[in-house]
């Protein structure tokens, strides 16, 4: 019932031409399964944390399959003005506010994250640049698995695994480097 509401309230936000309404009711279906497998009964009530987890599986539909869709509410976009408006607004990201220092930093840490990801076997590699947005943009592990024909748990498993070497290779790196 909660799944069929949201994804009538998104068909009527963002029209039928994105997304169709069985389009989103399945995309809440596959993320309301994925909330029972990570929720923590510790941290609140299960409806709680599933609508959060519905609702952005919804919108990361929506995102994936149409990019140039703004998924950005009016109240989040007024709070971002607002935020910039302040006397202390939110730092910028910008590569021009940077010290060179500090990009010398960043494109080093790229290059070893590159570096760690070449020691990766193909198929590891491949999902980390497919669901990471390496090749373009990120992907939901849901959207990924379906991509890959995978299952969500044996996709986690090889995202895990991937990442696991990718620390590795990265710590390894660092103990080379120490060494030297």
């Amino acid at each position: 019932m909660f799944i069929r509401s949201a994804a009538i309230q998104f068909e009527k936000r963002y029209g039928s031409a994105v997304l169709s309404c069985d389009d989103y009711e399945q995309e809440g279906r596959i993320a309301l399964l994925h909330a029972a497998e990570r929720y923590m009964p510790e941290k609140g009530r299960f409806l709680t944390y599933a609508a959060v987890v519905v609702r952005t599986a919804m919108l990361d539909a929506i995102r994936q399959t149409h990019p140039e869709i703004n998924t950005i509410s009016l109240e989040e976009n007024q709070a971002a003005v607002e935020a910039m408006q302040s006397d202390n607004p939110v730092p910028s990201r910008d590569i021009y506010h940077k010290s060179p220092e500090q990009l010398y930093l960043d494109k080093e840490k790229l290059l070893a994250l590159y570096d760690a990801m070449n020691r990766l076997s193909l198929r590891d590699a491949a999902w980390v640049r497919h669901r990471f947005g390496f090749d373009g943009e990120p992907c939901a592990l849901a959207a990924a698995a379906r991509d890959y024909g995978l299952s969500i748990s044996r996709a986690r498993r090889i995202e895990d695994e991937a990442l696991r070497h990718i620390r590795e290779n990265l710590a390894a790196q660092g103990r080379e480097k120490a060494a030297a």
